[in-house]
C-alpha cells in the first residue's frame, strides 16, 4: 500500500507540474499470473508443451528454441479506451551465463477471450497471434530476483480491446517467439514461485480527450495518448546533431559490423537529450520511429492546430538502431522514412515519460 501511495504520490507531482488543466490522469490496471495452466513453454522442434516448469526460459531451453505463452485472466480494461503503456514484468531467475544478447518478438494471442494452455503437442503455436507486435532486445542478465519489463505493448493491448467482441473481464494472452541472437534470460513462472510471477501492466485513458496540450511556459507539449512529453522549444528548429560523432563515423565507414556504429556517446543526439533540461524537466530521451511517426500527419498551423509550434519541417533522429551505417530518420509531420549514414546533421525532438 505504502508502495501504491508513493507511485500516486509522484505522478500527482508530475501531473501538477505540467501546469495544464487537461491533462489526463491515467487508469493503472495490473494482473499477474494466477496458475500452471497461464504460463506454458513449447520446444519449437518437437511442439511438447511444459505446463509445470520451474522457471521461464527466454526463449531456448538447453539450446532447444521455444516459445513462451501467458495468460491473464480477468482483464477489467473496457472497450474504447486508449491504451497508454503496458509492459510485462518478468523477475529474473538465473544469472546469465554469457555476454551475448538474444532479440526476442512478443505477440498477443488474437482471441477476444483466450483459453488456458494444455499440454498437447503444439498448443502454444497453434494459437493465432496480433498483428500487432514488439522487439525486445534481451541484454545479459546479472542478478537473480530483478525486476525487468519488455518494452511497450501498447499497440497489441490496443488491436485486442479494438475488436468487436472484446468485453471487460476476459482473458487476454501473449506469445513470446525467438528472433536472433545466442543470448538466453530466465524468469521466475507460476510453479517456481507464484509470488513472482509474470505481471501485466496497462495504463488507459479515455478516447474522447484531447490528444495534445501545449505548455507555453515551458515549452513542451503533454501527449495524452502516448502518456509522454515533447519538447517544443526553439531547439528543435535550430539544433543538429550526429547519430553517432566524427571519430565514430568514421570507423563504421569502414567497417559497418564495428561497435562504433553503435557508440552514441560524445556530441550526438542521444547525449542533447541526456543533458536536456526543459520546463524543470530531466530524464529526456530520443524518441522511437514509431513514436515520431504517431505525431500529426499534417501541417502543425492546418486547421487551427498549435500544439506544435517547432520543427515543422525538420528531419529527425530516432533511436531506434538498424545496425550498421544507415539509419531511418523521420520527416515531420509529412511523416516520410529515408535511410541516412549516422553521421548526417539532424533535427531532434527529445521525448520524456510521464510514468
Amino acid at each position: 500500500m505504502r508502495t501504491k501511495i508513493l507511485a500516486l504520490l509522484l505522478l500527482g507531482t508530475i501531473i501538477a507540474s505540467a501546469n495544464t488543466d487537461l491533462f489526463e490522469t491515467p487508469t493503472l490496471f495490473k494482473k499477474k499470473i494466477l496458475s500452471s495452466s497461464d504460463d506454458a513453454e513449447e520446444n519449437v522442434a518437437t511442439g511438447k508443451v511444459n505446463l509445470y516448469s520451474s522457471d521461464l526460459e527466454l526463449p531456448t531451453d538447453h539450446n532447444q528454441k521455444q516459445l513462451v505463452g501467458l495468460r491473464f485472466k480477468n482483464i477489467r480494461i473496457p472497450q474504447g479506451v486508449h491504451i497508454t503503456k503496458a509492459y510485462i514484468q518478468f523477475i529474473s531467475d538465473e544469472v546469465s551465463t554469457t555476454d551475448n544478447y538474444v532479440n526476442i518478438k512478443i505477440y498477443g494471442e488474437a482471441s477476444d477471450n483466450v483459453k488456458k494452455f494444455k499440454s498437447s503437442k503444439y498448443n502454444i503455436s497453434s494459437r493465432n497471434k496480433t498483428q500487432a507486435s514488439v522487439i525486445w532486445k534481451l541484454e545479459p542478465w546479472r542478478r537473480v530476483r530483478e525486476k525487468k519489463q519488455t518494452p511497450n505493448l501498447k499497440k497489441i493491448i490496443q488491436e485486442t480491446i479494438d475488436t468487436e467482441s472484446w468485453e471487460s473481464g476476459k482473458s487476454m494472452g501473449f506469445i513470446i517467439t525467438y528472433l536472433n541472437g545466442n543470448g538466453k534470460s530466465t524468469a521466475k513462472s507460476f510453479n517456481g514461485n507464484k509470488t513472482l510471477a509474470p505481471k501485466l501492466y496497462i495504463w488507459y485513458v479515455p478516447s474522447d480527450i484531447n490528444r495534445f496540450v501545449r505548455d507555453d511556459e515551458k515549452d513542451i507539449v503533454i501527449d495524452n495518448f502516448q502518456g509522454v512529453m515533447w519538447q517544443d522549444n526553439e531547439d528543435v528548429s535550430t539544433i543538429k546533431k550526429h547519430w553517432i560523432n566524427n571519430k565514430n563515423y568514421t570507423i563504421c565507414e569502414n567497417n559497418t559490423s564495428s561497435p562504433a556504429c553503435y557508440d552514441t556517446s560524445g556530441d550526438t543526439a542521444t547525449t542533447y537529450c541526456s543533458n536536456l533540461n526543459l520546463g524543470g524537466y530531466t530524464d529526456w530521451k530520443l524518441p522511437t520511429k514509431e513514436e515520431l511517426l504517431s505525431l500529426p500527419e499534417s501541417d502543425p498551423y492546418a486547421n487551427n492546430n498549435y500544439s506544435f509550434i517547432y520543427g515543422d519541417r525538420g528531419i529527425f533522429w530516432p533511436k531506434d538502431d538498424l545496425g550498421g551505417y544507415f539509419i531511418n530518420v523521420i520527416t515531420a509531420f509529412t511523416l516520410d522514412s529515408n535511410l541516412e549514414s549516422k553521421g548526417s546533421m539532424n533535427h531532434i525532438r527529445c521525448i520524456k515519460e510521464l510514468y
